[in-house]
Parts: C-alpha cells; sequence; structure tokens
C-alpha cells in the first residue's frame, strides 16, 4: 500500500464466507488489524470492514468460508471519510476521535472485538453523549474516565430510541467503547458541551456528591438505565432557612423492585426516614424531616431490576419551579463576543470582550441570579455581578471580560456559558493558528512571581520532618506515603510522583522550609504525574507554623485534576519556618489500596535573611546542574558533579586512577537548572588528595548563550594556586552571561621517564552567579514551569524598551485566580 491517509474497504463477496481477517506485515512479523464476520453490515454487500486505515507496507487478507467461490473487493474511498469511525479502532490506544458537537457513524464487525472512542474535556463540563441504536443488531455502550468506568448501559437496538447522557464531568481523557455479543450494523455516536446548570434531558451522569446535578423541577428521578453509572446516583436538593418535610415515593411493581435512597450531608450522615401510608398503586411513601441550611443530597443505586423511579415532593422545589417557570415566560438573554476566533497553542493567556443582554418582558420585578462558566479550565470573568435586578420591561447590558487560559488546542471549541435566572446563553469560539481574534495578554498574577524562591525545594534545604522527632524523612514514611522527595525535589514527571495511600483529612509529615523559612506569597501545585484523574487530588487543607507541632490552617485550595501548574495567591502574605499538606478530597473514588498524590509543590515568596544573601553552587545536581558532555569522551569524567543517576557514575576506583595523559586537551561543558543563562560571578576548583594523577595546573574558561556546542566566548586563562586544602578559586574580571559553562583542560606536563602517566580528575567544581538568591535575578528563583527563560531573556526584553519606559517605575497588578 502506498502511505496516504485514505479510508479503504475490503470485503469478499460470496455465499459461504464465515470471516475476513485483515493484517499488517512488518520486520517483526504479520500483525492482526481488524475483521469482520458478517455479510451485509452498513455499507458492505459482503463480510468485510469499511473505513480502514492503511500505512505504506505489505498487508495480507485472510478468508475463511465453506463450498464457495468469492471474489475480494479493496475499495479506496478516498480522504478520511467525514462522519465515519477510523478502522482499526478495537483498542483503546487506536480510539477514534470524537469532536464536540460533530456525530460519527460505525459499524461493530466482530463482537470480540469493541470499538473504542476517545475525547478530552479540558475543564469540569457538563457533557452530553447521544447514541443511535442500529438498524441491525444492538450495541452496548461503556463509558472510561481514564481507567475508571463511570457508566456501563444496556443493550440497545432498533427498537429502543436514543440513548441521551448527561452528566457534569471533571477534567480528563475519556474513552467510550461499544460492545456487544453480536456484531452491529450501523449506529452513531457523539459527545457535546452543555449547560453546567440546572435540569438537562436524558440520562443523568450524577457518579459522585461533587458531581450532583440538581432534581428535577417537578421531583421525578426516572432512570430506566440505571446501571449506568458507579454504585450511587446523586442529586442535590434546595437549600432553605427553615426546616422542612420531603416525602419520596419509590416507584415499582413490588418492593424488590424500588430503589433505596437515603437524603445525606456532606460528611455522608443519613437522615432518619419514617414509612407514611399511601393508597398509590406499585409504591413505597417515605418522609425526611430536612434541617435549615445544607447542602443536601439525596442517594440512590438501582433496584434488583436495574432501574430507578422515584418521585421527590418538597416545597422548596415547587417554589423553585414556579419562580423558574416565571424567569423562562419573562427573560431573554442574549451574549454577544466581540471576535469569535482564538490562537491556538497560545503561550500565553487571552482575552476575550463580550456584551450581555438581559431583558425582562414580563409584568413584574424579577430579582435574577447570574453565574458564568468557561469550557477550559482556568478562566476568569470579570464585570459579572452575582445577580441582577430587573424592572418590568427593562433591559441592561453588561460587558463582560474573559480571560482564557494559556495552550488552547486547535481541535477542542472554546465555549462561554452565561446564566441570567433560568435563561442560559453560550458562544461557541474556535482557534486557529493563525487567528488574530483574541489579543495576546501576559499572565500578570504569573509574572508577577517571577524570581521568587521556591521555599520547598529540596535544592536550597527543604526536607519533610517526623511530626513527633523534627528528625529529616526518607523517602518512604509510615509505610503509608511514598515519594515525599519527589514532591519537592524542583521537577515534576510521569515517572517519579507522591505516592499516598492514606484517606482523605490524614496529613503529610511536615516539610520544613528552606533556610529559615520566610515569608509565603503563592502557592504552586502541579498535577503532572502516573497518576489517573480520579486518583489526583482535588481539595487540599494548608497549614504553616514556626514548629511542627504549631501549624495551623492557611487555606484550603481547589484543584483541578488536568497537567500543568496552578498558582495560588495569598491575599496576605504570611512568615512561617514549617509547612503541613493535608488532602481533603480525591478527584474520584479510589480503593484503601490505591495510590494517590499530586506531582510538585512550590511554595513562593521571600526567603529569611541568611538564605537571601547566599549564592549557591549552579552546578550542584539537587540544584539542576549537569554534566553534557566531554570532548574527546572520557568515561572517568561522566557526571563526576553527581548530577544525574547513580548508575552512570564511573566507580570510584576509575575515580581514583585519574585520566591517562595522551598530550591533548580536554573540555568538559556544563549547564544549569532548566537550561537558564546565569550571571557567572566564580568558579571553584577542589581537588582529592587521595585520588592519583598529576594535578592540573592550566583551564581556559569558554562560555555560551545559545547551545553546548558555541558559539563560545573565551572568559579567562585560569592558573590553578590551590590553598591547603586544594582548593583553587577563579573571581572573574566582570561577571558574565552564560547558559553553558566549558573548560578546556590543559594536560599537565610530564616526565618523559614516567610511565602511564595520568592527571588527576576534579573532586568538585563549583560555578556561583553574581546575584544572590533573594534578589529576584537569580536562574535559581521561579520562572515558570521548566521554562528556559529567566533574567538572561528578561535584561534583554528591558533593554529593548523605549528610553522613556526605562525612567519611570513599573507597578504590577496581580489577578485573582
Amino acid at each position: 500500500m502506498p502511505d496516504s491517509s485514505d479510508a479503504w474497504r475490503i470485503q469478499a463477496i460470496g455465499d459461504g464466507i464465515d470471516e475476513l481477517r485483515v493484517y499488517r506485515a512488518d520486520q517483526s512479523g504479520r500483525h492482526y488489524l481488524a475483521r469482520g464476520v458478517t455479510a451485509g453490515l452498513g455499507e458492505l454487500e459482503g463480510v468485510g470492514i469499511d473505513n480502514l486505515q492503511l500505512v505504506a507496507l505489505p498487508h495480507y487478507i485472510r478468508v475463511e468460508g465453506e463450498d464457495t467461490e468469492y471474489r475480494i473487493v479493496a475499495e479506496n474511498l478516498g480522504p478520511a471519510r467525514p462522519g465515519w469511525e477510523r478502522e482499526p479502532n478495537h483498542e483503546p490506544e487506536l480510539a477514534t476521535e470524537l469532536t464536540a458537537g460533530v456525530a460519527l457513524r460505525g459499524n461493530l464487525y466482530h463482537s470480540n472485538r469493541p470499538d473504542w472512542y476517545r475525547f478530552y474535556l479540558p475543564g469540569e463540563n457538563g457533557v452530553r453523549i447521544e447514541l443511535t441504536p442500529p438498524e441491525q443488531g444492538s450495541i452496548r455502550p461503556t463509558l472510561y474516565w481514564g481507567d475508571d468506568d463511570i457508566a456501563r448501559g444496556g443493550s440497545i437496538d432498533q427498537d429502543d430510541g436514543a440513548m441521551v447522557l448527561t452528566g457534569r464531568l471533571p477534567a480528563g481523557e475519556y474513552y467510550l467503547a461499544m460492545t456487544n455479543r453480536d456484531s452491529a450494523g450501523t449506529y452513531a455516536v457523539s459527545y457535546d458541551l452543555a449547560s453546567p446548570w440546572g435540569e438537562v434531558a436524558g440520562h443523568a451522569l450524577s457518579t459522585s456528591r461533587e458531581h450532583a446535578m440538581s432534581l428535577p423541577g417537578d421531583g421525578v428521578v426516572n432512570l430506566p438505565h440505571s446501571e449506568l453509572g458507579q454504585e450511587y446516583q446523586w442529586f442535590r436538593l434546595p437549600e432553605g432557612e427553615a426546616p422542612r418535610t420531603v416525602t419520596v415515593a419509590r416507584l415499582g411493581d413490588n418492593r424488590l423492585a424500588r430503589a433505596p435512597f437515603e437524603i445525606i450531608d456532606v460528611q455522608g450522615q443519613a437522615l432518619e426516614r419514617e414509612s407514611v401510608d399511601s393508597d398509590r398503586d406499585r409504591a413505597e411513601v417515605e418522609r425526611v424531616e430536612v434541617p435549615a441550611g445544607g447542602p443536601w443530597y439525596l442517594r440512590t443505586t438501582s433496584a434488583r431490576l436495574g432501574s430507578i423511579e422515584l418521585e421527590v415532593t418538597d416545597p422548596l422545589l415547587s417554589e423553585r419551579h414556579a419562580r423558574e417557570q416565571d424567569w423562562q415566560d419573562d427573560i431573554e438573554a442574549t451574549l454577544e463576543v466581540q471576535g469569535e476566533k482564538l490562537a491556538a497553542w497560545h503561550g500565553q493567556a487571552q482575552r476575550l470582550d463580550s456584551v450581555l443582554r438581559v431583558t425582562n418582558g414580563g409584568e413584574q420585578r424579577h430579582e435574577l441570579p447570574l453565574a458564568a462558566h468557561a469550557s477550559q479550565a482556568g478562566w476568569r470573568v470579570e464585570g459579572l455581578d452575582g445577580s441582577m435586578a430587573l424592572a418590568p420591561g427593562e433591559s441592561r447590558e453588561l460587558p463582560l471580560t474573559w480571560t482564557l487560559p494559556p495552550g488552547l488546542a486547535d481541535d477542542q471549541p472554546v465555549m462561554l456559558f452565561v446564566q441570567a435566572g433560568s435563561a442560559v446563553v453560550t458562544a461557541r469560539l474556535s482557534t486557529t493558528a493563525s487567528s488574530t481574534g483574541g489579543s495576546g495578554v501576559s499572565d500578570e498574577m504569573r509574572e508577577a512571581l517571577f524570581g521568587r524562591v521556591d521555599l520547598a525545594w529540596a535544592g536550597l534545604g527543604a526536607h519533610f520532618v517526623d511530626p513527633d522527632s523534627g528528625e529529616p524523612l526518607e523517602q518512604e514514611w509510615q509505610r503509608r506515603v511514598d515519594g515525599l522527595g519527589y514532591l519537592i525535589d524542583g521537577l515534576s514527571s510521569a515517572g517519579s510522583y507522591l505516592m499516598f495511600q492514606g484517606e482523605p483529612g490524614e496529613t503529610l509529615p511536615p516539610l520544613r522550609l528552606a533556610g529559615e523559612g520566610g515569608e509565603i506569597q503563592a502557592l504552586v501545585i502541579n498535577q503532572r504525574s502516573g497518576h489517573a484523574p480520579v486518583e489526583r487530588w482535588r481539595e487540599i487543607e494548608v497549614s504553616v507554623g514556626d514548629s511542627p507541632d504549631s501549624l495551623e490552617p492557611l487555606t484550603t485550595l481547589l484543584l483541578e485534576a488536568f497537567d500543568g501548574e496552578q498558582v495560588f495567591l495569598l491575599d496576605t502574605p504570611v512568615e512561617a519556618k514549617y509547612l503541613g499538606i493535608r488532602p481533603l478530597l480525591f478527584w474520584g473514588s479510589v480503593s484503601r489500596r490505591a495510590d494517590t498524590g499530586i506531582g510538585q509543590l512550590r511554595v513562593l515568596g521571600e526567603p529569611s535573611a541568611e538564605l537571601a544573601e547566599q549564592r549557591l553552587d549552579l552546578l550542584e545536581g539537587v540544584r539542576g546542574g549537569h554534566w553534557i558532555y566531554s570532548d574527546p569522551e572520557r568515561g572517568a569524567l561522566h557526571e563526576f558533579n553527581h548530577a544525574a543517576r547513580e548508575q552512570v557514575l564511573p566507580s570510584e576506583r576509575n575515580m581514583q586512577h585519574g585520566i591517562r595523559h595522551d598530550g591533548n586537551p580536554t573540555s568538559m561543558v556544563f549547564g544549569f537548572h532548566q537550561q537558564r543563562a546565569a550571571k557567572l560571578e566564580r568558579l571553584v576548583w577542589q581537588d582529592d588528595p587521595e585520588w592519583e594523577g598529576l594535578p592540573v595546573e592550566h583551564v581556559r574558561v569558554y562560555t555560551a548563550t545559545e547551545s553546548p556546542v558555541g558559539p563560545w566566548e573565551r572568559q579567562a586563562a585560569w592558573r590553578m594556586e590551590r590553598d591547603d586544602e586544594l582548593r583553587d578559586e577563579l573571581i572573574l574580571e566582570e561577571p558574565v552571561w552564560a547558559r553553558y559553562l566549558r573548560l578546556e583542560i590543559r594536560e599537565p606536563d610530564v616526565d618523559a621517564e614516567q610511565r602511564s602517566p595520568r592527571w588527576r580528575r576534579p573532586a568538585a567544581i563549583a560555578a556561583f552567579e553574581a546575584a544572590p538568591l533573594g534578589s529576584s535575578e537569580s536562574i535559581l528563583g521561579y520562572w515558570g514551569q521548566d521554562a528556559q527563560e529567566g533574567p538572561f531573556e528578561q535584561v534583554l526584553a528591558e533593554a529593548a524598551l523605549p528610553a522613556e519606559w526605562m525612567m519611570r517605575p513599573v507597578h504590577r497588578k496581580i489577578l485573582g485566580s
């Protein structure tokens, strides 16, 4: 096959064909792609597969049958057919991508090979999933969030109507699998973003308390497909200022068919229920006295027959329903957005201006609650109050300014929602790489923190301590917490992260901040880790104090589940030496044996005076210093500064023996934290008297700001004059910017009669920058997640400003999140 993205239809046409399989062949053998077992599915005439994507390799077709003549037809359908699945998609890794608002058709060619679809939610959103049953056969859907199934449906066929699933789901990656006992003809599947408020038609996916949906205005909960979802379905009751009586009728043909329920609070404590005599057929009625306040939740699960049918009578529901009906009759709203496109993958936040128009066309005054939502996590809106009062016939306009996060994807729409009373208005925006809509703005909140010191960084001395003894802890603590060091090592990856096996409410050991602590101004959490979305922390309590046993709660942080940094500014900075972390809530239900956690913690602020004045060694591995290469390649010089994994360090024996003398200079090249450019002031060379070899006497010093292969600028000729501790220091005439440091070692002269001469490798090399740690100009300060840019780029940017700008102070305004 030629290499293309075309779709193919491959089928075997004949009366006795049982099965057709397609394989791809490469150097490692044949690999199964897809198979069909039923003739005439969808647009097929025979047995085969439609919409199959093939790559530029040989392919084999295997046909199974008996006593028949047949013909094989391979038809190129052209570029990807819009509106159809792509085969093969029988594994999650091969899932067909769903686009919001666009329906796809598919065929289930084999019962043992499910069709997989995938979509991604960039934030917590209301979602509507619609499944249209096939004309031939039936399908059974299952919805997964990461590795956890959150919706399992029964079979639907042509006698059933479309199955609609609605709910408010957290951010993350979702997979939808279509299976059944037999193959099935053409079905359709779609998903779209929906309003996060109010009642939504369809089967509720209220699978957790955090995502409970409001009860319908008529109080009827009818879920014929109640096997959807996890163990429970959750609904939120209205909150009132006075106690009230709520009655719930459980409907069903017999007692076993009637769904049980509870009304509970946020701690999971259930209110008492009392049976009520009723003349209704097929019903059991119970009464619950609900106290004032809230929130209160109705929790229910499927009965023996797999259905939920409840009727809730609540005076507050009736009042809400009547009020919303008045709003529906009288209130009209529109949302006009200026500019309908945003830049995709833009590195900064983007702003959009819009106008909300609300009109009261009725004859009574209305007090309307207002709310807003955007589909991407990290959004903000300015100009929207909590409510609006409108007199009869009055119309008002509210200018709203939306701030959307950096990195908007080019394959996902941006949805804006505004609620005025019961009216919900929306705007669907697209993203494009060449867009001029949505003005790019700097993230003032993040920029205001540039240069601040991470007081929770192990590279600066932060460490976890035993809460009883105050002694430093290792990676593991009480067999419940593993990977403590990864939380504060200054890195964040999917391979090394905190693994917490405690329950919500249990605390991590206290964290001793670097130095003597300091003034905390902001907290930064990065969720990037190997944890599935449901295993990530959603809510944490942060406490501070001057000792491990005097920690007091400071704030509670609500976290999103997506990878990347989430910044939380403190309203008032606080001084502290110790910090405590207590997870209060996870993003999903996990077993007691499951690991949960976050990827990285930063505590940004101003360090204590002693730490603030320090100039630390930039080549220390714990601070991001790293050996890059030596020229010529010399194994004994690999990673001598302990910057990387221990297994690549030379053996102690090789280190002691020194480097074989060959008469040629040797260069060693180093980089600093996140490949940032530092303003170097001095270098230190340290020998070990126990190591063999002639001491190095001459070293040339070069620096580069572009790449580890140059261009290089010569800075000094360093002639070693060691002190009694075999240590020498080079102070540069002027501090110099360096992203990479190259030391060219001239081998010491040897006696012609000396056998196998060697020169002594250094035990340590250190590099110190001119700016102290607390100056806001150190590369060891905070400059963004994984950012190569730092003080060097800031100086270049300031140099490019007009002279009159440089003469007046710059005041930064910090925006709330």
